[in-house]
């Protein structure tokens, strides 16, 4: 069974106040050192490449998966012995849904 544990958050604001913080650094080297056209090339390929990590992060995802981790929160701190939650993710309203399964275990190793 495939493990989901995060171990580590990393924010999407945090993504992009390192992207500034690294573009800003760019910055500072090409006007320190214009005259290094090999390095300033460099350092606009890097900048390009963390732009788009930067657009990429910004990206909406397709649905609320906060709500989802909120509301396995809040159950959680009701009963602290829940050993899994069962969750029903419908795409339309069906009097007979067609529903796959999916199992994951989220313990760590």
């Amino acid at each position: 069974m495939r493990q989901l544990y995060k171990t580590e958050e990393f924010p999407v604001c945090e993504i992009q106040k390192l992207v500034n913080d690294v573009n800003s650094h760019i910055n500072h080297i090409q006007s320190n050192y214009s005259c290094d056209t090999k390095s300033s090339e460099l350092l606009n390929w890097i900048a390009e490449k963390l732009n788009s990590i930067s657009k990429i992060a910004r990206r909406d995802v397709r649905f609320d998966y906060l709500f989802i981790q909120s509301e396995i929160d809040k159950l959680y701190k009701i009963d602290n012995s829940l050993t899994g939650f069962i969750i029903r993710l419908d795409f339309n309203k069906e009097k007979e849904p067609n529903r796959g399964f999916l199992e994951f275990n989220l313990t760590k190793k």
